[in-house]
């Protein structure tokens, strides 16, 4: 794996991962906004442990899924 980088080619980086601005910006966007509730969802579960007791991890599922489906899709960089 290579070292992220703060600032690169934004063409090459949507080449490399499969698509487009757009492609790219729903991708970002949906994996965002899961991260988001399941941080909210999971900050609420540690503090009242009855409150969704299976939905952190069904969130994260479906965010690992996600992802190894994008990581599948994309091209290996040159």
């Amino acid at each position: 794996m290579r070292k992220p980088r703060l600032i690169g080619d934004p063409v090459e980086h949507w080449e490399n991962n499969g698509g487009n601005y757009w492609v790219h910006f729903i991708n970002a966007l949906t994996k965002s906004v899961l991260a988001l509730l399941l941080f909210l969802v999971g900050t609420l579960h540690a503090i009242m442990p009855f409150l969704f007791p299976d939905l952190p991890d069904y969130i994260l599922k479906v965010l690992s899924d996600k992802h190894e489906r994008d990581s599948l899709l994309c091209r290996e960089p040159n």
